[in-house]
């Protein structure tokens, strides 16, 4: 069993779109596209009730 490592970021946009995408699904309100406009346009963030802090757990495998 390989060490898995959690990271939390700031923002969806911290973490690259091509890894992001490939956990989606293909689920388009899921996406790294969809998401990042949402932080992007204001529309998550300080004063909107909500405010992006996602989760990414990595390991070796």
């Amino acid at each position: 069993m390989s060490d898995r490592i959690a990271k939390i970021g700031g923002s969806v946009g911290a973490f690259a779109a091509e890894e992001w995408d490939a956990l989606a699904g293909g689920n388009p309100f899921v996406s790294h596209a969809f998401l990042t406009a949402l932080e992007d346009s204001g529309s998550v963030g300080p004063g909107t009730g909500w405010q992006s802090a996602p989760i990414v757990i990595e390991s070796e495998d």
